[in-house]
């Protein structure tokens, strides 16, 4: 497998089919990881599973489970070179990001479901990693990207991946206007959170930086023309 591939779902009501686990364990296989790596994402897609069961996307309609596998999937590519160990971490890490935030009204309870979360994977550090790309509902944006930024740098990375596959959903999403200018005002911008990752993230990753930016970009400017299509 190649470099991360940059996906823009922009076809309007696009539903994607669930991947199964043996799909998506299958590519685990392929990278060689020990059995017992293989048991670990095993357990924390089953978790996920069970968490976001009967979810949807509020902007695609997509089956929820879809979209942390996708950036699991990404999170393979990018880190098949390295210490696969880097790998886990990232992979476990796509699978149940959004998991403590359905817990988002009360951040002891997203501690408590972090945790729940590295119990269940047996995954060393991961409540840590969840925490700090977890956002407390009403919590400033541009501080919960700090908090990102604080962590590992895989969650730097997952969190670039996650920003990318979003951003991509922006035509679909309400209050367009409004998460474009979060989007320009603390992600895009000089010194903003891309700009920042490019320092913390190894030099060997570093070249999805300019690739996430390009992405984000393009998604920003079809919502943008969007926008002015239905308004004209």
């Amino acid at each position: 497998m190649g470099g991360i591939t940059m996906i823009h779902q922009t076809e309007i009501g696009s539903v994607l089919p669930l991947p199964s686990e043996a799909e998506f364990l299958a590519q685990i296989v392929e990278e060689k990881f020990s059995f017992k790596m293989i048991g670990q994402i095993g357990y924390a897609f089953h978790f996920a599973a069970r968490e976001h069961l009967g979810q949807k996307r509020l902007s695609t309609g997509q089956i929820y489970l879809v979209h942390p596998v996708k950036i699991a999937s990404k999170a393979i590519d990018i880190l098949e070179n390295t210490k696969k160990i880097y790998t886990l971490h990232g992979v476990t890490l796509a699978l149940l990001h959004d998991v403590p935030e359905l817990y988002n009204f009360d951040r002891h309870l997203m501690r408590a479901k972090a945790i729940e979360c590295e119990e269940y994977a047996q995954v060393y550090g991961l409540a840590e990693m969840l925490m700090s790309v977890s956002r407390l509902k009403g919590e400033d944006y541009g501080y919960s990207l700090a908090n990102v930024l604080e962590g590992r740098w895989i969650c730097s990375l997952v969190k670039l991946i996650d920003l990318v596959e979003n951003s991509s959903d922006l035509i679909h999403t309400p209050n367009v206007d409004q998460r474009i200018l979060k989007y320009r005002t603390h992600v895009l911008s000089p010194g903003g959170f891309v700009d920042q990752c490019e320092k913390k993230l190894p030099p060997n990753f570093r070249w999805v930086v300019p690739q996430v930016r390009q992405s984000i970009e393009f998604s920003l400017n079809v919502a943008i023309a969007s926008q002015e299509v239905k308004t004209a």
